[in-house]
């Protein structure tokens, strides 16, 4: 019962025998120390990077799709889209409806 709080300014608090208990194991056989939690964060960033230039490469190759296509030719796509893929239009256009009825009942 040594591990209970003693007074109200105590509770929440962690006892770092039980901290270091607690993260034991995550990181094999030792406590986590700043080292793994620096690399965790850099691990992160690199992710966070990597998905950022996925992104922006994706958004770059739609500009280029629109840049190099007039309006008819991306008509003609997106209705040859609608005639080859039905279900999958019509769920695509109640999702923009109901967006941009959101949008007009907010104005």
């Amino acid at each position: 019962m040594d591990n209970q709080p003693n007074d109200k300014s105590d509770f929440g608090r962690t006892n770092p025998s039980s901290r270091a208990y607690a993260t034991e194991g995550m990181a094999g056989s030792e406590p986590y120390e700043e080292d793994s939690y620096e690399d965790l964060a850099s691990e992160a960033e690199r992710g966070v990077s990597r998905a950022a230039a996925g992104i922006r490469d994706q958004f770059n190759g739609i500009v280029d799709y629109f840049n190099d296509k007039g309006v008819q030719e991306v008509m003609d796509d997106v209705t040859g889209y609608v005639k080859s893929h039905p279900a999958q239009a019509l769920i695509g256009a109640a999702v923009i409806g109901f967006f941009v009825g959101r949008i007009a009942r907010r104005s």
